[in-house]
């Protein structure tokens, strides 16, 4: 992991000095004394990799990282952390119905092969991974704000204002589970012990629940470390669409401030967000499916 987080931080400073301008560029022209005395107060040398030994001298000596630009008086942990479990609740929503709509789709479609069930399922699922976020933001703003008056367009800090923002993140990833579910589902019913499973006399839909979805959501499982990594770098552009306080919003005010700190920061946060649920599928892996606890 630390290997990761060194080059997630020296690429990030290479892609952010390659940009055109700096943290301190205005309409109007500074003199080049008052440039240097402002790198100097906030730590912002002139050449990236003397920036990259400042922010790791900053980051694990003092634990800092370090002081907002374009915010005075404010360093971006102020900044961050109170964003942190805005943009997490938005994310384990839009997760949860993307696994929920999903592996119903999926499973569905898969029990019921060449119907109509399965049809309109996987349509269904071809048009959410062919559409962008924003795109369906905007349907959805349209059909469930301003046509059906059910939901606030945009805006934050009621139980109404998640759920838009958290469908708008979840479709394109529920569309995808759709399709994983589906396949797995196909595979393991046609497996010997499903036949046996069925001539004990069991129902079917006792027989998909007990037997057959804990080994078809395998696929789902393994895809839920990068959709996780998905919909939390997603939402840096829905929170801007809805006008959410969580951290894309400072990721996006970061990128066009060149707020060197704001955007390293949020990287860094959502780095650590990633490799942690990348371990929690490995760990739901191993417990769901004993060859795969038997190799580790």
């Amino acid at each position: 992991m630390i290997p990761s987080l060194l080059l997630l931080i020296g690429v990030t400073t290479w892609l952010m000095y390659m940009a055109p301008g700096n943290p301190f560029a205005q309409e109007k022209a500074i003199a080049p004394q008052v440039e240097a005395a402002l790198r100097a107060q906030y730590g912002v040398p002139e050449t990236p990799l003397a920036f990259f030994r400042v922010y790791m001298e900053r980051l694990l000596v003092d634990g800092s990282l370090g002081p907002a630009l374009k915010v005075q008086g404010r360093s971006v942990q102020d900044l961050l952390l109170p964003a942190l479990p805005v943009s997490l609740g938005l994310g384990g929503l839009a997760l949860f119905l993307a696994v929920a709509i999903g592996v119903v789709l999926g499973v569905s479609a898969g029990t019921r092969p060449n119907s109509w069930a399965d049809h309109a399922s996987m349509g269904l699922a071809l048009v959410g991974i062919s559409l962008p976020n924003f795109v369906i933001g905007a349907g959805l703003m349209i059909l469930l704000a301003l046509w059906l008056d059910w939901l606030p367009v945009a805006g934050w800090g009621g139980f109404r204002h998640v759920w838009m923002p958290a469908l708008t993140l979840a479709l394109p990833h529920a569309a995808t589970i759709a399709r994983l579910a589906r396949t797995g589902t196909l595979e393991v019913m046609q497996e010997d012990w499903i036949r046996t499973a069925r001539a004990k006399g069991l129902s079917e839909a006792r027989v998909v629940s007990r037997h057959a979805l804990r080994v078809a959501v395998l696929p789902v499982v393994s895809y839920l470390g990068p959709a996780a990594a998905g919909i939390l770098t997603g939402s840096f552009v829905v929170e801007t669409l809805f006008g959410i306080p969580g951290m894309g919003q400072w990721f996006v005010k970061g990128a066009i401030n060149r707020d060197y700190g704001v955007v390293l920061g949020t990287a860094l946060f959502y780095c650590g967000l990633i490799t942690f649920f990348n371990l929690a599928v490995d760990l739901a892996l191993a417990w769901l499916d004993p060859r795969a606890r038997e190799a580790s």
